[in-house]
């Protein structure tokens, strides 16, 4: 069930984050996810209410167009429920631009144009960052991501 990201405790964030990142980051998390104003993040719990992923969502004004990161989940249908919840939210923006920002490792490209396909475009834009999104458990460290243009169709 997807949820907004306030109806699970701000430590259940964390720790279910800190499977992906390797380390703990309550400020990131914190700051970036749960209490960020201009953000829209989103949960996703199994039936005995765990965290099995996450996402957030906000607008880039300077392009007026959506960015989503990060988006972690469980498994490929939780990340296309968190892609397909952050998406409705920003459907006006997207309708307008045909674009979405959606950073993700390199490493998992092909996941995401195989996931995506029919639904997106993919098309890479590479650039140096630590911003991760995961279909699965990543590696700890990331060197690179490529934030993807999706072209909504």
């Amino acid at each position: 069930m997807v949820k907004n990201i306030r109806e699970v405790s701000l430590q259940q964030l964390i720790e279910y984050d800190s499977k992906f990142a390797g380390a703990n980051r309550e400020s990131f998390v914190r700051s970036w996810v749960y209490e960020r104003p201009d953000a829209v993040s989103k949960v996703v719990v199994n039936s005995s209410n765990e965290i099995v992923g996450y996402g957030t969502g906000r607008l880039f004004s300077i392009w007026d167009s959506a960015g989503f990161s990060p988006v972690y989940g469980d498994s490929v249908l939780v990340f296309l429920a968190l892609f397909g919840a952050l998406a409705e939210h920003f459907k006006e923006q997207i309708q307008r631009k045909n674009v979405v920002d959606l950073r993700v490792p390199s490493i998992h490209l092909k996941a995401v144009r195989s996931v995506l396909q029919g639904i997106a475009d993919v098309k890479e834009v590479r650039s140096s960052c630590i911003s991760p999104i995961a279909l699965e458990q990543p590696d700890p460290i990331l060197t690179s991501c490529c934030h993807p243009e999706l072209m909504i169709p």
